[in-house]
């Protein structure tokens, strides 16, 4: 979580390399392509990061309490979602146009999990309980599902943006 003020400043810097790039060289084609590319994907990545220092804060926030129930959906989404932007990742340094067309099919499983885990956690939240934790953490569990969900959409995006780069074409998967 200390580090998100590092990656903050270090998407700032890019941003401002890149319209300095725009406004002094004005890129035509493929090297406008690339710098538009680059200037998305670091939002892309910048939003990751913020999205895993509220897992995290999530995380903290549960402690040690014992568990509504056993956490299979979640790690089963985060590994998931961090194998999604490792290989975009890869993609892109790569320009594996392929492979790029290839990641965003796993978003669906994401997605489905991501809906039948809402639908459990919120049957909790309108079932209540005498205790007030189990809605708590009901509420925590979503939080961090939507955050490990928009971190495989972001993953998605940086697919699409190499996509785009190389070939030109905007996809929208």
């Amino acid at each position: 979580m200390l580090e998100d003020e590092q990656i903050d400043e270090l998407s700032r810097e890019l941003d401002e390399e890149c319209v300095q790039i725009l406004a002094l060289h004005q890129p035509v084609a493929r090297d406008l392509r690339a710098v538009t590319s680059i200037l998305r994907t670091v939002i892309d990545l910048e939003r990751i990061a913020d999205h895993a220092v509220n897992i995290a804060e999530y995380a903290l926030k549960i402690g040690n309490e014992p568990l509504l129930k056993p956490l299979i959906d979640i790690p089963r989404m985060a590994g998931m979602a961090m194998e999604m932007l490792h290989s975009a990742l890869q993609a892109f340094v790569a320009r594996d146009v392929a492979k790029a067309r290839e990641i965003p099919l796993q978003d669906d499983a994401i997605d489905q999990i991501y809906a039948d885990l809402y639908d459990e956690l919120l049957g909790f939240i309108i079932a209540g309980s005498d205790n007030n934790r189990w809605e708590a953490q009901s509420v925590i569990l979503l939080f961090t599902s939507h955050s490990l969900e928009r971190i495989a959409d972001h993953a998605v995006n940086i697919c699409e943006r190499l996509i785009y780069l190389e070939t030109g074409k905007i996809m929208h998967f």
